[in-house]
């Protein structure tokens, strides 16, 4: 599979000299600048970074390092849509005791152009402010004043960490052009990091040793040497958000730092290289993981109750989710490590995505059923791509039985057995075995998710429509549709419909949801005046009215990502026409198969004429959740086909 998804450790470093000239400064804000309407090499971009420039380095206090990263960074607002880019936050790791990071804003300055004159109006107080997150972690934002279109924004940042291990990841890419990025990294002799850079982006990359020297209060002086490695690269296009793609970020060009070794002067070789073994480990002997699920005095008694007379361990499975999924209500907050115990969870009812789940996992062991927590990264978390702590940030169940595993995941309302919520869909997870071992486990779904509408249209002389809808769903299809519209009211629903198919008037409405194992049903009825064309005595009729697809949801070009349809689908159409009086068939459109390469997915459209009634039938297929961005051509191919086969007209013409 070509993906142009990198990663590489770099083992040696290469010099590539693209002619880096121009000073990066802030302050140094042109008239010239100011007055540009859009970007030179973008037009469409809302805003633009002009520069990005960033250095971490260590400092030695009191015999401690250190580690500060600080950034300056240059912003072009050209649209009112990009206003947002004046807003910035920055999470940090802040204890009520102990050490914490240190965050600072200054030189926060927006630059306007008035009456040809360049006005300065620099950040105050009250632009500058933290929140507390949780119990160890704060938030400090930086809202940018006098923000408006054509303005500049600057403002420099500084982290200050006790932490020698916590070098924050560097992006080189973002959702607007970067005219010029640069990082600088400065490490001390005595620590060796693996850097994993990640992305298809080509950098300008330099190494060279830097020495040091620190002299004590008492004259003593102390020398060493820094290895820095500079990182540069100008010209990066924005990141174009494409259909059906993951999480855009995966892909980003980042730069990452993980600390593998310490040999301080007169001290032991220290190694912290982590595998993903030495990562599962640690995890699952946490205080807050592991014997957070042999916890079993708080439910046992409800338990005892809960399984009376159920004799197969999938009625136990079914019970034991059902359970603790209306009993508990998560909290939104993703977390592998509990923070109240699952017993002050289960009593509060409520909890993170760790107290939900590995609660399930107790509870299913103490009936004797192989369950066993896998950790996993959201979708909106990323793709785990290298041992880390960090690299996972939610906590599922899965159960071991007939050589394969049976998903579940409480936090969701709307999911069901071995239907996970949509966000969990993210390649895969690592379950964690008893004995320390941890298995990798695929969590993207292989069984097609059937959608299944059915309609009936009386087609007027007049060129009028009526007709009614019933659209069945199940699985995640099912899961999809709860997730985005259950719970809006009969009104919205009806809006929904109007908003989504333009011309129609829906008269009538009802959703039957009689629980989310089994199937959803939509039916509705509606009427138009205005999707059917009546010309000379002819009538031009689009087979699926307003059910069919539109435009080509691929429009790009050229693909950079792979495609995620999130779970393989089938959508079933048949709708039944029938034909008004005094008209009779001229031409239909033929019918039609289709089939992508390597059995990715198939389509099929066939229309038949029975007494005064047409029968269409469309069968769209797609048999896997990802396909590889190489593919991009065909599937675009494949669905230009699939719209411009739908569009066809039905012609009638008067007897």
């Amino acid at each position: 599979m070509k993906m142009r998804l990198i990663l590489i450790c770099f083992v040696c470093t290469a010099f590539f000299s693209f002619g880096f000239a121009q000073s990066y400064d802030l302050g140094e804000v042109t008239q010239a600048e100011l007055q540009e309407k859009v970007h030179p090499k973008d037009t469409s971009a809302s805003a633009a970074i002009l520069f990005k420039k960033g250095r971490t380095y260590f400092t030695l206090t009191d015999g401690q390092f250190n580690v500060i990263t600080e950034v300056s960074v240059k912003i072009k607002i050209y649209k009112k849509e990009a206003y947002e880019k004046a807003n910035f936050s920055l999470y940090h790791y802040a204890p009520n005791s102990g050490p914490g990071e240190q965050v600072d804003f200054t030189k926060a300055v927006t630059y306007n152009l008035v009456n040809g004159q360049i006005e300065k109006t620099k950040a105050k107080s009250e632009n500058i402010f933290t929140e507390q997150v949780n119990k160890n972690t704060k938030v400090k934002k930086l809202s940018m004043p006098a923000v408006k279109e054509g303005c500049i924004i600057e403002y420099k940042y500084s982290i200050l960490s006790p932490f020698i291990s916590n070098i924050r990841d560097w992006f080189f890419q973002y959702d607007v052009p970067i005219n010029y990025c640069e990082y600088v990294v400065d490490i001390p002799e005595y620590y060796k990091f693996n850097n994993y850079y990640r992305g298809a982006l080509i950098l300008d990359i330099a190494q060279e040793k830097v020495n040091r020297s620190v002299t004590f209060s008492v004259g003593n002086r102390f020398e060493y040497f820094d290895n820095r490695m500079t990182y540069k690269v100008k010209d990066v296009a924005a990141m174009k958000e494409e259909s059906f793609v993951n999480n855009i970020s995966n892909y980003r060009s980042t730069l990452i730092h993980e600390h593998a070794s310490t040999m301080l002067p007169q001290s032991t070789y220290q190694y912290y290289a982590k595998t993903w073994e030495d990562v599962c480990r640690k995890i699952y002997d946490d205080e807050e993981f592991g014997p957070q699920m042999r916890k079993t005095g708080y439910f046992e008694a409800d338990l005892t109750k809960l399984v009376e007379g159920l004799t197969t361990d999938d009625e136990k499975i079914a019970m034991v989710f059902q359970y603790v999924q209306n009993r508990m209500n998560w909290n939104e907050s993703y977390r592998i490590f509990t923070d109240k115990g699952v017993r002050k969870a289960y009593e509060e009812k409520t909890g993170n995505y760790a107290e939900i789940n590995l609660m399930m996992v107790g509870m299913l062991r103490h009936l004797g059923i192989n369950a066993h927590p896998i950790l996993l990264s959201t979708r909106a978390n990323g793709i785990a791509m290298y041992p880390s702590f960090n690299a996972y940030n939610a906590v599922i169940v899965g159960v071991k039985r007939n050589g394969g595993v049976l998903f579940l995941d409480a936090t969701s309302k709307y999911a069901s057995p071995d239907i996970l919520p949509l966000r969990d869909l993210n390649w895969y997870g690592r379950m964690l075995l008893d004995d320390g071992t941890a298995e990798l486990v695929d969590l993207m779904p292989k069984m097609v998710s059937l959608n299944q509408e059915n309609a009936a249209i009386d087609l007027a002389a007049d060129g009028s429509v009526s007709g009614k809808v019933r659209n069945q769903m199940v699985d995640y299809s099912a899961l999809r549709f709860r997730d985005r519209y259950r719970q809006l009211s009969k009104e919205s629903q009806i809006e929904r419909l109007q908003k989504n198919y333009t011309g129609i008037e829906v008269t009538e409405f009802e959703l039957a949801d009689n629980g989310v194992s089994e199937a959803l049903v939509e039916k509705y009825s509606f009427e138009s005046t205005n999707s059917v064309e009546v010309i000379g005595g002819k009538m031009f009729v689009r087979p699926l009215f307003h059910l069919g697809l539109d435009e080509n949801p691929f429009k790009q070009e050229t693909r950079e990502y792979p495609i995620d349809f999130s779970f393989p689908f089938r959508e079933k159409q048949m709708i039944i026409v029938n034909l008004p009086e005094g008209y009779t068939i001229e031409t239909l459109p033929e019918n039609m198969a289709l089939g992508l390469d390597k059995n990715y997915g198939t389509f099929s459209f066939s229309i038949t004429k029975n007494e005064n009634k047409l029968v269409i039938q469309t069968n769209l297929e797609i048999k896997t959740a990802i396909m590889p961005p190489d593919e991009y051509e065909s599937l675009k191919e494949f669905f230009k086909l699939i719209v411009d086969k739908v569009n066809e007209k039905i012609v009638l013409k008067k007897v």
